[in-house]
């Protein structure tokens, strides 16, 4: 499981890199009591350089009631043409804890 927290820059964010296939982004734009927007990108890790496979954004989403950990995105599958791999995810917005 990855944690993503708010920022303020979405250029500072990097894309984590997911057994050398893919990589992955979540930008989440706000702060700890408001959440702008989230915007997540997912990769192709091709041999020159990645190539954006997929792309998502999520307007002033709500902290999910649930625990439910497709809440915020449902189960996603992305495919890489190139390489014939799958990345499936899915993602929830919660809370911290205090």
């Amino acid at each position: 499981m990855l944690e993503f927290t708010p920022v303020s820059d979405p250029y500072l964010v990097k894309a984590i890199d997911i057994n050398g296939r893919f990589r992955f982004k979540a930008v989440v734009i706000g702060s700890a009591r408001h959440i702008d927007y989230i915007k997540i990108y997912t990769y192709s890790q091709l041999s020159r350089q990645p190539m954006l496979m997929h792309e998502a954004e999520y307007i002033t989403p709500a902290i999910s009631a649930a625990s439910s950990k497709t809440s915020l995105t449902g189960v996603n599958h992305v495919y890489s043409a190139d390489l014939e791999r799958e990345l499936i995810y899915a993602c929830t917005l919660q809370e911290a804890a205090p």
